[in-house]
C-alpha cells in the first residue's frame, strides 16, 4: 500500500513530522476529481518540513523544446505515469516525517496515525526523486529498449512524456517497447484507454483527431461589459501559451 498505520505515538525525536492535508475538487478532471493534498510547507514553530528538505538539482528538460519536438514529425504520441510519486518507495527511516492524522468523515473516534510508504506529493524533493528514479530505470534499459528509453530521457517533463515520429511503424515500435517494459505484469483489464480525441499536452489542449492545438482565450471576457485595463491584463496573463502562438 501507499501508507501504513503507526502504533508508536511518539516517533523518533527530531525525525517525526505531521503533515496537514485537505481536499481539492476538480470537476474538469477526467480521472481524479477529488485529490487529497498534503502541505509540506505548513509551519510549526516557524519551521516546516520543506525547509529541511533538499529539492535537488532540476532534472526537467526544457518545456518549449519538448513541445517543439512534439510538433516536428507527423505522428504525435503522449503518455503519463499514473500517480508517479506514489510509485516510488520511501526508505523506512524517513517515513516518520510524513505522518498524518486520519479518521472517516462524520466519525467521532480518535484520529488514527498513518505515514507514507511512498514518496509524497507536496514535498519539495518529490519531483527530483521521481525524475531521478525514472531516468535511472531508463538508463538501465537503454540497450534493451533504445527507442522508448531515449524518449523518456529526452522528452519527459515530470510525469508526462510527449514526442513525435515520422513513420507509423516507428510509433508502433516505440509504444511496443514501452508496453513490453512497463506493462508486462499488468492485467489487461487494468489497462484503460481514453475514448476522446481531446487531451492536454503539457498544459495545451491537443485535438489528436485533427492534429490541432487549441486555446481558450476569451472565455472570461464579456464583450458587453466595460472591462478595466487591469481586468484585461489579468485575463491575458491567464492565457497559457509557452510556444508563443497567440502572441
Amino acid at each position: 500500500g501507499f501508507v501504513e498505520e503507526v502504533n508508536d505515538l511518539q516517533g523518533r525525536p527530531g525525525r517525526t513530522w505531521y503533515l496537514p492535508h485537505h481536499t481539492v475538487l476538480r470537476e474538469d478532471k477526467s480521472s481524479t476529481k477529488c485529490r487529497i493534498v498534503f502541505d509540506g510547507s505548513a509551519q510549526f514553530r516557524n519551521d516546516s518540513l520543506n525547509r529541511q528538505l533538499d529539492p535537488g538539482p532540476p532534472l526537467q528538460k526544457d518545456l518549449v523544446k519538448i513541445l517543439l519536438r512534439f510538433r516536428r514529425f507527423r505522428v504525435g504520441l503522449q503518455a503519463d505515469i499514473s500517480k508517479m510519486f506514489l510509485q516510488i518507495g520511501l526508505h523506512e527511516k524517513d517515513r516518520d516525517v510524513t505522518r498524518f492524522l486520519w479518521r472517516e468523515l462524520g466519525s467521532q473516534e480518535t484520529p488514527r496515525i498513518f505515514r507514507f510508504r511512498r514518496v509524497c506529493f507536496g514535498l519539495t524533493c518529490s519531483p527530483f526523486l521521481a525524475m531521478s528514479v525514472t531516468r535511472h530505470h531508463a538508463l538501465n534499459h537503454l540497450q534493451g529498449f533504445p527507442l522508448g528509453a531515449n524518449q523518456v530521457l529526452e522528452n519527459m517533463y515530470v510525469d508526462d512524456i510527449v514526442f513525435s515520429v515520422d513513420e507509423d511503424e516507428m510509433a508502433r515500435e516505440t509504444v511496443r517497447q514501452n508496453l513490453d517494459a512497463v506493462l508486462a505484469d499488468v492485467p489487461s483489464e487494468d489497462i484503460l484507454g481514453k475514448s476522446t480525441s481531446m487531451s492536454k499536452i503539457l498544459g495545451i489542449v491537443w485535438d489528436s483527431a485533427n492534429d490541432e492545438l487549441t486555446y481558450s482565450v476569451l472565455s472570461e471576457v464579456d464583450p458587453w461589459s466595460r472591462d478595466t485595463k487591469r481586468q484585461l491584463i489579468s485575463v491575458t496573463a491567464k492565457v497559457y501559451d509557452p510556444l508563443g502562438h497567440l502572441s
